[in-house]
């Protein structure tokens, strides 16, 4: 009896579930952890809906943004007359192919470069109308940039990374490295204090990174391809942090990113293509 079961089991035709999970494992090379990790990767993926259209006041506008310039002899159109609008308390994406002018319109947002046309005003400020000086004052206290390389000053520990744009604004030592040392327990780095950068993960770089940005209480956090040099799971955690900063102190967050799983938890996503919005 027990022979004619063991039978019946070996000639047992394959269920499809049974062949789909065979085709799925020959994927990973029969290695069962690998597949799990994917489909674990895959479940966990949330696309939620966008919420509504924030109704603050207006943060970020553009009027009619043009940036061209030269590579050798080649004239390039980078923008061909931008115009949106951003406001309080948005956690919004750029979106468009490489070349697009994403990143060209994030650094003249934030007033690392000048259009050749339009406007740009920040916090109702007019960068295109400020003198370098005034430009350089509004940005360290208005603005907080967040960079796919994390510009971390590789001999100096974290808790001075961390002070750097408060040494800038002359705050006092004992006001910065209190800050600093909240905005590290805010991200999960108040161990790591007296760590050089090199003894830091990716991921805690890019949460430092972020740090560093707020710690002058930006209303504007501008990130160009956060995510970018990070793993799935580490990219999640800083669109996490994104989230969290935007509810806790209403910043408002402009995000250049070419991974379609940041621009989904984005409340919205402009997409540009050939320098102009895409319709």
């Amino acid at each position: 009896m027990a022979g004619s079961h063991k039978h019946n089991e070996a000639t047992m035709p394959e269920t499809e579930q049974t062949i789909a999970v065979k085709r799925f494992l020959k994927l990973f090379g029969g290695d069962l952890d690998a597949a799990v990790a994917a489909l674990r990767d895959a479940t966990t993926t949330t696309y939620r809906k966008r919420t509504p259209k924030a109704t603050g006041p207006v943060v970020v506008r553009t009027e009619n943004l043009r940036k061209s310039y030269k590579v050798g002899k080649q004239h390039v159109e980078a923008l061909q007359g931008v115009s949106l609008e951003i406001r309080q308390g948005e956690f919004v994406a750029f979106t468009g192919p490489s070349g697009s002018g994403k990143s060209t319109l994030l650094q003249l947002i934030g007033g690392l470069d000048k259009p050749s046309e339009g406007r740009v005003v920040v916090d109702e400020h007019d960068l295109t109308k400020l003198s370098d000086r005034a430009l350089s004052s509004f940005r360290n206290k208005t603005i907080g940039f967040v960079f796919q390389f994390f510009y971390l000053q590789p001999f100096l520990n974290l808790e001075t990374n961390l002070a750097m744009p408060a040494i800038f604004a002359r705050t006092s030592r004992k006001e910065r490295n209190t800050s600093a040392s909240t905005l590290a327990e805010a991200v999960g780095l108040a161990d790591r204090l007296k760590h050089l950068p090199k003894e830091l993960s990716g991921g805690q770089m890019q949460r430092a990174a972020i740090a560093r940005a707020l710690l002058n209480k930006p209303k504007l956090i501008l990130a160009d391809e956060p995510t970018g040099n990070l793993d799935s799971v580490n990219g999640g955690a800083i669109v996490d942090l994104f989230e969290k900063v935007r509810e806790e102190f209403g910043t408002t967050i402009v995000v250049v990113t070419h991974d379609p799983k940041v621009a989904a938890r984005a409340d919205r996503e402009i997409t540009l293509k050939d320098g102009r919005i895409a319709a």
